[in-house]
């Protein structure tokens, strides 16, 4: 305990807490002071309370959604004591064209008052999929705890400039109007924050984050990386940025390294989506992501159904227990990830050493099996003058690799950029490099170093 205590003292950043709270953040306040103790919590007390949580979720959705009315109606009413592996095991799973084909179902037929107002919005769509999930405030509220919690972890200064580049409207001209606002560290008043269009070519959000000068990037890692091969390329430096905030994408492993050696800045990140919210938070001792046990259920799950271990790969399923306007229990949200060890920081939350993307960013091999490619964007980067690559599997054997030059490539450029893809791929698949002045991002913003597009 002691060794807890002294690392909670460390990486907290107190002396930004609030003063006062109005009482319209009374709630706010009160859930972040929770997780600042529960943070602590030995993992088996953790337990107790998702058991706690997933109990009352699962006696709720049964009596209040005419989905979970119909899918639970072999179960009796759950208290925690039954919440064990067994039990989760044999609870059915939803996915995602469930929720878009029938998601009314998923609704509750009747709102507490008590957990505030209701409201709803679409997912991404990143896979021609979009989803429209109802929030209570609640559950809203949670998720602003949340990043509360990730800026507490990470240090960072509300009186400080926050920039992002994401996905905003872009006029046909090609301009963008941006966005200015203010404090955007919750309960905590004072920053500016503007944001600007990641669609925008690299050398011209380069040009609006010099002007900018800002303290923090949020942003996605596919655009980060761009951004600092751009940089280093050029000899450009941001005198002011501590901190990029990497969402939205799996991370690029080397990306840490390649911002402190062009920039002299760290990286954080943390694993959500629009349906569940924040389920793992990046460490800032270890790298390693906490699972934000205190709100949502995570099972890595391997191809026989049981639970990955440490070290094993698994699909994610995750459940939110919040929300109770629209219950989604045990979600199979498409996500692969590597279970991690227990932390040196001293949280009891567990760990997801590295989320390694969705089904359809693993390659399928001649005999059926899948591989994980997992490039290093550093080493291929540095095989050939290119800023940023995708490869896009569009048969057994055979796999298109975009490419964005920094010039002109020669056919020695091509065979060395394949030389080291080939390192990981089997050299038996046939490469074809396209050159190409961008490469598109989804709809949501996303994306992705590699896809198979093998039906």
């Amino acid at each position: 305990m002691k060794a807890s205590k002294t690392k909670k003292k460390k990486n907290d950043n107190r002396r930004f807490w609030p003063k006062r709270v109005s009482p319209a953040d009374k709630l706010l306040f009160d859930i972040v002071s929770v997780l600042d103790a529960t943070q602590w919590w030995s993992e088996d007390r953790l337990s107790n309370l998702q058991q706690q949580h997933f109990a009352e979720l699962l006696n709720f959705a049964k009596s209040n959604t005419d989905h979970y009315s119909e899918a639970l109606k072999g179960f009796d009413t759950f208290t925690p004591e039954q919440i064990t592996e067994d039990l989760v095991r044999s609870l059915p799973i939803a996915d995602r064209q469930e929720i878009q084909t029938n998601g009314s179902r998923f609704i509750a037929r009747q709102h507490d008052p008590r957990y505030g107002t209701l409201s709803e919005f679409k997912t991404s769509g990143s896979v021609s999929m979009p989803v429209t999930i109802t929030w209570n405030q609640y559950a809203n509220t949670f998720v602003r705890a949340k990043t509360f919690r990730y800026h507490q972890w990470h240090g960072s200064d509300p009186r400080k400039k926050m920039s992002g580049l994401r996905v905003l409207p872009i006029s046909p001209d090609g301009t963008s109007k941006g966005v200015r606002t203010r404090d955007w560290y919750p309960l905590m008043p004072g920053g500016e924050s503007v944001s600007q269009a990641a669609t925008w070519p690299i050398a011209k959000q380069m040009d609006w984050l010099q002007q900018e000068n800002p303290n923090y990037l949020l942003t996605y890692p596919s655009n980060a990386n761009a951004l600092l091969r751009y940089a280093r390329e050029n000899n450009i430096s941001l005198p002011r940025l501590e901190r990029i905030d990497a969402f939205g994408e799996t991370m690029i492993e080397d990306l840490s390294s390649l911002a402190n050696g062009v920039l002299g800045c760290t990286v954080a990140d943390k694993y959500s989506s629009r349906e569940i919210g924040e389920k793992a938070t990046r460490c800032p001792v270890s790298g390693l992501y906490h699972i934000q046990s205190e709100s949502v259920y995570l099972e890595v799950r391997k191809a026989d159904g049981t639970l990955a271990e440490e070290g094993e790969i698994g699909q994610i399923i995750v459940t939110n227990f919040h929300n109770t306007a629209m219950p989604i229990i045990r979600y199979a949200i498409d996500d692969y990830a590597e279970v991690g060890p227990k932390c040196s920081c001293g949280r009891g939350l567990p760990t997801l050493r590295r989320i390694m993307g969705r089904s359809r960013n693993m390659m399928l091999l001649e005999n059926g099996d899948h591989l994980w490619p997992r490039f290093s964007s550093e080493n291929l980067c540095d095989a050939a003058p290119v800023i940023q690559t995708q490869l896009i599997q569009t048969a057994i054997n055979e796999v298109k690799v975009l490419a964005v030059p920094l010039r002109t490539l020669s056919d020695d450029d091509e065979k060395a950029l394949c030389e080291e893809i080939w390192t990981l791929l089997p050299r038996e698949v046939r490469l074809t490099v396209e050159c190409v002045p961008d490469i598109p991002r989804s709809k949501g913003g996303k994306f992705e170093d590699f896809r198979c597009e093998i039906e």
